[in-house]
């Protein structure tokens, strides 16, 4: 392969790689195999290239490079880094950055990727500033390039709000289209997914009107670019059960066993499309084989692991299977988005006591998803109902029915429908009353004295009141008038019924 080819190849991919049409691309693709590997990595466009095009030559059945994408070489990692240090071209530290960041994360290392995305965003500044004292200095070629990759990795690490940001950088620095928006509206479709899985609603329609902008997308690379788009569509039409929606976004992402990174996203977002129109063995099935197309464990190992394991869980619980649930959990501090499951598994066990205590627990950790706190407080509004605490359970439902919009049929499709008409004869007929003001949470203020919190605290632990009396030395007569005190604040007759009041209340501390 000459010098001068490889060149105009290397010019070709900085400036139209995602604006030529298929036949184009996979021409290029041909070439760039017939090219060794020292040519392809004296530049980092041509590295791209290589990497998109076999990506591109898998989707289309072509059969790709035989000795498979060049991330796969155990030099490059070290080649991309001593050029990133070196260069004085923002576009070769750029391109030669994204490469570093994605064959890292490529190896299973996202502390490093994001360790080293950070260390190619300083360079991109030393050089920048380098480059703002001299005259004449071209506009770069991949605007928003880095942020995107930097809030990929933070995506697959599970730092949502740190991977927005990035996001938000990577369309705030978007150029025109079509072969300078790659970034933008990669970056504004990854938003859109993210924002859709936590069930900031609005947010992800305004980031999916966005990606909406761009028309001329090419479908050869369209799968890259939007696939965030297409599994916020399927998730927002899961929840608001519209099953034509789902299955056409659904089609568009694919069913998880494609070599993407957020192939994670892919099958919890089909499981999830599946489950909402009762086809649990669909789901199952679906989830498995994503999962062994990739070698992954459905454990709670990664962000990543995470989604696995709730899809996971989700299934057992519609194919009936509630008590493997909580066998494989079975932790004192379950991860965040394990806590649903276990809630409706209680529930639907008529642990209605249990349900209710681990979802006001739930709701309060800052670390549960909006859509995951939104099902909480319903699966809470039944189980109060059922425990004959009205009051309560009207509070809470009330609350969560006056902010519902349509995306809130999915979570209502998994309570029964006669424990919802229940909910609704308790508070009324929704749509004209006036918006409930309280929160879906205990208001009242239950003041124990400082003797009082340490005697209910012990009782938690499991002392008797002999215990309690010799652990506090104080009488046995005195430690019986703390406790009746204290069953009279909480408004209970029993321990048990203190001690989950308590545990409700915030009472009993993080110990």
């Amino acid at each position: 392969m000459g010098t001068a080819g490889l060149e105009s190849i290397a010019a070709l991919i900085r400036r139209a790689w995602f604006g030529l049409t298929p036949h184009e691309a996979v021409a290029v693709h041909d070439v760039l195999l017939r090219a060794t590997d020292a040519e392809i990595l004296a530049d980092p466009f041509l590295i791209y290239g290589r990497i998109i095009g076999h990506y591109l030559a898998v989707r289309a059945d072509l059969g790709g490079d035989q000795h498979g994408p060049l991330m796969a070489s155990a030099g490059l990692v070290e080649y991309c880094l001593n050029a990133v240090t070196t260069s004085h071209d923002i576009d070769e530290v750029i391109g030669y950055g994204t490469i570093l960041i994605v064959g890292t994360r490529i190896r299973g290392d996202l502390a490093e990727a994001d360790r080293l995305g950070e260390l190619v965003q300083r360079r991109v500044r030393e050089v920048q500033d380098r480059a703002a004292r001299l005259p004449d200095q071209d506009e770069v070629l991949r605007p928003g390039q880095l942020e995107m990759q930097r809030g990929l990795t933070l995506t697959l690490m599970g730092e949502l709000g740190a991977a927005m940001r990035c996001y938000d950088q990577a369309w705030s620095s978007r150029g025109e289209s079509p072969y300078r928006h790659f970034a933008g509206a990669n970056a504004a479709a990854n938003a859109a997914m993210l924002a859709a899985f936590e069930g900031h609603y609005e947010l992800a329609e305004t980031w999916l009107a966005r990606v909406g902008g761009y028309r001329d997308r090419v479908l050869w690379s369209s799968h890259l670019t939007y696939l965030g788009e297409y599994l916020a569509r399927a998730l927002l039409a899961a929840d608001s059960l519209d099953p034509e929606a789902a299955s056409a976004a659904c089609r568009d992402a694919g069913d998880g066993s494609q070599a993407v990174e957020l192939w994670p996203f892919v099958a919890a977002a089909g499981c999830a499309v599946d489950l909402a129109f009762s086809d649990s063995f669909r789901a199952y099935e679906r989830l498995r084989s994503a999962a062994f197309a990739h070698g992954h464990e459905l454990a709670h190992s990664t962000a990543a692991g995470g989604l696995l394991q709730r899809a996971y869980l989700d299934c057992l619980i519609a194919m009936g299977d509630g008590a493997r649930v909580l066998h494989l959990v079975g932790q004192e501090e379950p991860p965040p988005r394990t806590l649903v499951p276990i809630v409706r598994v209680h529930l639907l066990s008529g642990s209605n006591e249990v349900a209710a205590r681990v979802a006001i627990r739930a709701v309060r950790r800052d670390d549960i998803s909006l859509r995951d706190q939104r099902e909480l407080a319903l699966v809470r509004s039944v189980a109060l109902m059922r425990m004959n605490r009205v009051a309560e359970a009207r509070q809470c439902f009330s609350a969560l029915h006056a902010c519902r919009t349509r995306y809130s049929a999915g979570a209502a499709s998994r309570i029964s429908p006669s424990a919802l008409a229940q909910l609704r004869d308790l508070c009324g007929p929704g749509p004209s009353r006036e918006p409930a003001r309280e929160l879906p949470l205990p208001l009242e203020t239950v003041n124990l004295t400082r003797a009082e919190t340490q005697v209910l605290r012990l009782l938690a632990r499991g002392c008797t009141v002999a215990q309690v009396s010799a652990e506090t030395f104080t009488s046995v007569n005195t430690v019986k008038t703390h406790v009746r005190s204290i069953y009279r604040k909480l408004g209970v007759n029993k321990r048990t019924e203190a001690l989950w009041r308590a545990d409700e209340l915030g009472l009993l501390g993080s110990d």
